[in-house]
């Protein structure tokens, strides 16, 4: 029994028009269209007197410029193709491949493009989220980093955003080439602090925040909070994710705001100094007239 319902051509004529790829019949030689099915001229944009008879090179082009169209040769799939929409007049990216029928009266070729716009957009999404994420990590003031160890012990940052290079005055290329350049920022009297913290982080893995002096490279210190939140990955070696933030300013209005208090309580001592011993009866009162505060003058008379 016969396992098509239908004679060779009417079968692959069905294909052909069918087919959800665009497909177009061209001659070998002139190149010139033939025929072409119904989503190649969805695709296109063109009816199909507008495709008979034309250059099967005025449609299709290479993505790389200067790279010759191989319509003379069998094309295995392969992008790097574009296809001309008539109706826009822009190229649409396609997987192209061409096939050389030689079962014909006339030697002909098939031209198959598929649509490759929903596949590249896909592609696009999570380099444009990585674009998107970069941006808004570039444009706060905290830096965020993160590192892993590997077998050896040695640590690798993945990642460190920009503002690292405004926070300690050198671009992250410096710390992700040799994370143990960062030791070397870190102010001479909080290195033990900083290696003695390091070290119990590692024993711990507990998050923890670290706060010391780092020095720029004019010489400038500022003071740092690294805020660590390390972990064990299922291949049992040691991540780090962080930010790092500069509270050099922070710091230094703690220490007006100490400097003013201090001041304050030696001013307040010495005014009750004047109240208790100078030689004159003084007194406070509330609004009952009742005693408050009397000195010790007053007491005696």
């Amino acid at each position: 029994m016969n396992a098509f319902p239908c004679d060779a051509a009417e079968l692959a004529r069905t294909l052909f028009d069918e087919s959800a790829d665009a497909l177009f019949l061209f001659e070998p030689g002139s190149k010139l269209i033939v025929d072409a099915n119904p989503s190649a001229l969805r695709l296109t944009g063109c009816a199909r007197e507008q495709l008979l008879h034309r250059p099967m090179g005025e449609l299709v082009r290479s993505e790389v410029p200067g790279d010759e169209l191989p319509l003379h040769d069998a094309v295995r799939s392969c992008e790097a193709f574009l296809l001309r929409r008539h109706d826009e007049d822009v190229w649409i990216p396609v997987n192209l491949a061409i096939t050389r029928l030689t079962a014909q009266a006339r030697p002909l070729s098939l031209l198959r493009a598929q649509d490759l716009r929903e596949q590249r957009a896909a592609r696009q999404q999570p380099l444009q989220k990585d674009a998107d994420l970069g941006r808004v990590l570039a444009s706060v003031f905290d830096c965020v980093w993160s590192a892993e160890s590997d077998a050896q012990g040695a640590w690798h940052i993945h990642y460190c955003s920009p503002v690292i290079e405004t926070i300690t005055g050198h671009p992250a290329t410096v710390f992700s080439g040799n994370p143990e350049r960062w030791l070397e920022i870190v102010h001479l009297e909080d290195r033990d602090y900083y290696r003695q913290q390091a070290k119990q982080l590692m024993q711990r893995i507990a998050p923890c925040v670290l706060e010391y002096r780092i020095i720029r490279p004019d010489g400038a210190i500022r003071w740092v909070r690294d805020s660590l939140r390390p972990r064990r990955l299922d291949t049992g070696l040691l991540r780090i994710d962080a930010v790092l933030s500069d509270i050099t300013e922070q710091k230094r209005a703690a220490e007006e705001l100490q400097a003013n208090q201090q001041l304050i309580e030696e001013k307040w001592a010495q005014l009750r100094d004047l109240f208790r011993y100078t030689p004159v009866g003084l007194a406070l009162y509330d609004a009952q007239c009742r005693y408050v505060l009397v000195n010790e003058y007053l007491a005696e008379v």
